[in-house]
């Protein structure tokens, strides 16, 4: 496996757990400052929205915890 093949799987994996973890702003900032993010065919520009998406999807756990 290349380095590549390496940050982008490990890449991957933060995706997810900081998803399921409910970080919204650690989830948010593991995308470009002006990013799309496209959930149930609504699109969110930018890490604000992002991390707002988040949180309105579920009832996250508190950043820290």
């Amino acid at each position: 496996m290349t380095e590549a093949e390496s940050d982008i799987r490990r890449l991957i994996a933060e995706y997810c757990h900081r998803y399921d973890d409910g970080k919204a702003a650690a989830f948010a900032a593991l995308f470009a400052k002006d990013a799309t993010f496209t959930v149930f065919g609504t699109s969110h520009v930018g890490r604000d929205e992002i991390r707002d998406t988040l949180v309105f999807l579920g009832d996250p756990v508190p950043e820290g915890a």
